[in-house]
């Protein structure tokens, strides 16, 4: 059981990082497009969405059945997480300044994905999973 765990993890933190690949390059290339920061923002997180929940039914997860309602539930968990990173920047900007981005970026990078692994297994992904 626990080893079953390490490898979704390990499964979850590929995806993640592929997913967050295709955000940061698309994300760049509409910005070389000129495209407005909050469209391009949003674009390039609706489609990095797109490779991250592909990615976690099919292999992460290995969802088996009600693929549709598990992917509209990762979609409840995904903007969640980007909630709360963009909360955590707005908050620790409030509180320490333009100084603190990194310490803020570098609390989200981390507490946002733990806690979207575990919404994600234990909600989203949870009634469907193999």
């Amino acid at each position: 059981m626990i080893r079953t765990g390490v490898f979704q993890l390990m499964r979850f933190g590929v995806v993640g990082v592929a997913a967050t690949l295709v955000y940061a390059g698309l994300v760049a290339v509409f910005f070389a497009m000129e495209m407005a920061p909050f469209a391009a923002n949003a674009l390039g997180f609706a489609i990095a969405f797109l490779v991250s929940a592909a990615g976690h039914v099919m292999w992460t997860f290995a969802v088996k059945s009600g693929r549709i309602a598990a992917t509209a539930r990762f979609f409840v968990v995904a903007l969640g997480g980007f909630a709360v990173s963009n909360a955590v920047l707005g908050g620790w900007l409030a509180a320490s300044g333009p100084g603190g981005a990194a310490a803020a970026l570098a609390l989200a990078v981390i507490a946002v994905p733990a806690a979207t692994f575990l919404a994600s297994r234990y909600w989203a992904f949870a009634a469907s999973s193999s």
